[in-house]
């Protein structure tokens, strides 16, 4: 029905324009361009906000009020570009490089500490201290499961889940 709807909405901006250049009315035309293109664009942004499983938004909502500066963050199997963001400091990485490859390599001794391996990771998740980790939804449970570390769940997205190592 959608695709529809925005047909008949491309048309009818469609045919303001050329009655309106038929009529001479180039102003009218351009306005008539300008609605339609608003119209359309207003719309799609609203829909694809609905849409956005990627964003990290909510769970740094639920996140921020409780981190402490010493609270540890981290990003597992992702990286979430938002989520540093939104937190207002940086995020470890867990098991991911892609386009963070170069900026990795370019400066090891600055990055170690910040990207690195599930062992790693897992050493500092049972280590003191209060630590968050944004897991994928589909494999945060086998994460933990392989060494029985401790999680609790504070917050889902349909793409992500929010854990916390111990209560704060």
């Amino acid at each position: 029905r959608a695709p529809g709807r925005r047909r008949a909405a491309h048309a009818g901006g469609a045919a303001g324009v050329i009655v309106c250049l038929r009529r001479g009315s180039v102003r009218g035309a351009l306005i008539s361009l300008v609605a339609t293109c608003v119209f359309f664009f207003g719309a799609a942004n609203i829909v694809a906000g609905l849409f956005d499983s990627r964003s990290t938004k909510s769970l740094a909502a639920v996140l921020k009020p409780v981190l402490k500066p010493d609270d540890a963050v981290y990003v597992v199997g992702d990286y979430a570009q938002d989520l540093p963001v939104y937190l207002g400091r940086l995020v470890n990485v867990v098991n991911y490089v892609g386009e963070l490859e170069y900026g990795i390599g370019a400066e090891p001794d600055k990055t170690a500490s910040r990207f690195m391996k599930t062992p790693a990771f897992l050493a500092r998740w049972q280590g003191p201290g209060v630590a968050y980790a944004v897991v994928r939804s589909a494999g945060y449970k086998k994460l933990f499961a392989e060494t029985d570390a401790p999680f609790t769940v504070i917050a889902e997205t349909p793409r992500y889940v929010l854990v916390v190592n111990r209560k704060p």
